[in-house]
């Protein structure tokens, strides 16, 4: 993957909660909605940010987010730096997922891992999510955008899937 290196822009690959079907109110999942997924709306059913980049920073972001039993918002996770080099060519995210851990990795190496005891009782990694792969333009994380707006891509080579 490789990200646009500009201001203004916050590339992601990350994952929210699969919608259950048949849930009281059910809608089609939409941006900051979610009702319908295991444990209710964002952040109680979970959030993970396989890979997240802001502006021309030289750190990538993985990041997981759920909902505490108070209904606050909590979150935990980690960063890598990069060179410009390595922002500038393709890079490796990868994301171990199991039933008590998920690690992130950044060209092969381990760059952060969460053990389900440090988010119990409220762990809701057990439930499937869908992949979400976008770039953003301006807001409040970024800042205002640049000039090359209109053009700056974010290129993704592949995509994989395993389950073991």
């Amino acid at each position: 993957m490789k990200v646009p290196l500009s201001a203004g822009r916050w590339s992601a690959f990350w994952m929210m909660p699969e919608p259950q079907p048949g849930r009281s109110g059910c809608q089609p999942w939409t941006p900051g909605q979610g009702e319908c997924a295991a444990f209710g709306g964002w952040p109680r059913s979970g959030e993970i940010d396989v890979m997240e980049h802001v502006n021309k920073d030289t750190e990538v972001l993985g990041t997981l987010h759920w909902g505490t039993a108070d209904g606050k918002q909590a979150s935990e996770g980690g960063s890598r730096g990069l060179s410009d080099e390595e922002l500038q060519g393709w890079n490796v995210y990868q994301l171990q997922w199991s039933c008590d851990a998920i690690r992130w990795y950044v060209n092969g190496q381990e760059m952060h891992k969460v053990l389900r005891p440090w988010v119990q009782p409220q762990w809701p990694f057990d439930e499937p999510f869908f992949l979400i792969l976008n770039t953003a333009v301006g807001g409040a994380l970024t800042g205002y955008s640049d000039a090359d707006a209109a053009t700056a891509e974010m290129l993704v080579d592949y995509v994989r899937v395993y389950a073991s």
